[in-house]
């Protein structure tokens, strides 16, 4: 998983990183997965099977992918996404429709095409319908656009990077 976090950080559009999530500690698992804005096939998996880790990829803007084992298929992940950083939308009736995350290869060149064909769009069209347009990742940074809220470390290999 690892690997394929890896790969797709480099292959996305924009700068993200990438970081291994270690769920043997279910307090760990459930920072992250509070944030899940995925309510499908991604949610099922989470609660439903016992996953011992995940990986989260944070791009240099607001979103946050979460990786997770595909456990009906060896070889194969879920990548879905967490809610845009710095935006509280738990409780609120003016939610879109949620990005629904995808099944992807352990290919990271394969994957990364699918995520930026597939999942990217749906999210940043989400994002749209909760927002208005997304800044520009070029005049704004997490901290001028969500002034108080504070942003991650990206360090790699930090387990229960979100807060």
């Amino acid at each position: 998983m690892s690997r394929l976090a890896t790969g797709l950080a480099a292959r996305l559009p924009g700068t993200w990183t990438s970081s291994d999530l270690d769920w043997s500690n279910q307090a760990e698992r459930q920072r992250v997965t509070d944030f899940l804005w995925d309510h499908a096939a991604m949610d099922h998996v989470i609660f439903t099977y016992y996953l011992p880790r995940g990986a989260l990829l944070t791009a240099n803007d607001f979103t946050q992918l979460l990786i997770i084992d595909r456990p009906t298929r060896p070889g194969q992940f879920f990548v879905g996404a967490l809610h845009p950083l710095g935006i509280d939308i738990t409780g609120r009736d003016d939610v879109p429709l949620t990005p629904h995350g995808i099944a992807v290869t352990s290919h990271p060149a394969k994957a990364a095409h699918q995520v930026r064909s597939r999942l990217l769009p749906r999210y940043y069209a989400a994002f749209t319908a909760l927002l208005g347009p997304p800044p520009s990742p070029h005049h704004l940074t997490p901290a001028t656009l969500f002034t108080g809220v504070p942003t991650p470390a990206a360090t790699p290999n930090a387990a229960g990077a979100r807060r």
